[in-house]
């Protein structure tokens, strides 16, 4: 199999460019390199700044299999040049990944259309952080060995027992997903 960018592809650079170009300004400017491996937790008001200038223009959720959330849909192609565009320029690291990368999918794939209607546009527009409560004691991230406990009680709710550790993002987010 041959890999290669076509036109559209090479638009579409040209597009995220010129965008990043444009809003990689002023207070943003001071963001770029932020927020990468060893600064996570760095320029927290600037970085969810970021995500909501992003979400304005619709350059969150590029890879959903839906654009009604007022995101923008791209090919693996143009999510490949997105990423190099992002990446050449050291825009700041991304402060809502959790909830686009992790949370978005997993509702686009089993969430109700509720569910969806009530967070993917709050993603898309970069308006709210989600955290991943996966670590706990004695089993690290290792998914398999999650002894957390969801019981249903009611007809809308879980009580959730036990306990989490290393909840990356905590201290900023709005909401959290738990692996029970």
């Amino acid at each position: 199999m041959e890999f290669g960018f076509g036109p559209e592809d090479e638009e579409f650079r040209a597009e995220a460019r010129a965008w990043l170009a444009a809003h990689l300004t002023g207070d943003f400017a001071a963001a770029v390199g932020r927020g990468g491996p060893g600064s996570e937790h760095e320029g927290g008001a600037q970085r969810r700044a970021w995500e909501r200038e992003l979400g304005r223009d619709g350059w969150i959720g590029l890879g959903w299999d839906s654009d009604a959330y007022g995101n923008r849909r791209a090919t693996l192609t143009q999510q490949v040049v997105w990423a190099e565009e992002y990446a050449r320029v050291r825009a700041p690291g991304r402060y809502g990944h959790i909830g686009e990368n992790l949370l978005a999918p997993t509702l686009l794939a089993y969430g109700t259309p509720e569910q969806r209607d009530e967070f993917l546009p709050a993603i898309a527009r970069g308006e709210a952080l989600w955290c991943q409560g996966y670590s706990e004691p004695g089993a690290g991230s290792d998914l398999a060995g999650v002894r957390t406990r969801a019981v249903r009680d009611g007809a809308d709710g879980f009580r959730i027992s036990g306990q989490k550790i290393w909840t990356s993002l905590a201290q900023d987010a709005d909401w959290c997903f738990v692996l029970a």
